[in-house]
């Protein structure tokens, strides 16, 4: 067994515990079996129950068959940012506003991508609820934006479900109403990566 082949598993289960699929004490056992292993028959036991672990070496090869494929590698090679926990953080949002992201943010580690969805879901919430209420004001004055005050509620749903398929994927996606309200009460890491988000 290699340092890499260890240090992709150390990864998986980082990740694994990341998404909520893993408690901490199941991460503990599991981390301290994949540190301690010297085969990979003693790596896999780290992942029992948590990933399909091929039984025959020929399953070890790649589809082209010259190169041994890491057991894991569908796992590891899904972009490190995807995250279930942060969907349904999302998902649950556009059911029950501000309730579901915030018990997503949290339920989840501080920092981890799961975290920073449901922290993202949270604070579009808050600035499309912040623009509806300025739209319901103003619609006293204008009547004509009776209509847009309906229409950005309905946008906003449907940026919650495009928000959950993003957060599935790992894709980097900032909700458009943060985008024009920056409203940010929970740190969904935009400060740290800077102004790509």
């Amino acid at each position: 067994m290699t340092p890499d082949q260890r240090a992709r598993a150390e990864d998986y289960l980082q990740r694994a515990y990341a998404d909520g699929r893993l408690s901490g004490e199941e991460f503990d056992h599991r981390i301290g079996i994949a540190l301690s292993a010297t085969t990979r028959r003693e790596l896999n036991q780290a992942f029992e129950g948590l990933a399909r672990i091929p039984t025959t070496p020929n399953q070890y090869r790649s589809s082209y068959g010259l190169a041994p494929a890491n057991p894991f590698s569908s796992a590891v090679a899904r972009n490190p940012e995807a995250t279930a926990g942060g969907a349904v953080a999302y998902f649950s949002g556009a059911i029950f506003p501000f309730i579901g992201p915030a018990v997503g943010a949290a339920v989840t580690p501080a920092g981890s991508p799961a975290h920073r969805q449901a922290a993202k879901a949270f604070n579009a919430t808050l600035s499309a609820t912040i623009i509806v209420a300025v739209l319901s004001v103003l619609q006293h004055m204008v009547h004509p934006l009776n209509a847009v005050t309906g229409l950005v509620w309905l946008m906003w749903f449907v940026f919650m479900i495009v928000g959950g398929v993003k957060a599935a994927n790992g894709d980097d996606w900032t909700n458009p109403f943060t985008r024009v309200l920056p409203v940010r009460p929970l740190n969904d890491g935009t400060r740290r990566r800077g102004s790509r988000r």
